[in-house]
């Protein structure tokens, strides 16, 4: 897998090879745009959740 800030250089350069490539990173990075997304949702609920236990505990 790619980190951030790393560069990935693609060694296949055919006639339609950089619209490919393009397309690939795109699907990459929305994907991985998605998974944080899910990841940052379920750590909301998770504190959303543990915060709403607290309050119940105090009453």
């Amino acid at each position: 897998m790619v980190q951030v800030g790393e560069s990935v250089d693609y060694y296949y350069r055919g006639p339609r090879s950089v619209r490919f490539w393009e397309r690939i990173d795109q699907l990459a990075n929305n994907n991985d745009l998605y998974k944080l997304g899910v990841k940052l949702q379920n750590l909301e609920e998770y504190v959303l959740g543990e915060l709403l236990k607290a309050e119940k505990r105090r009453k």
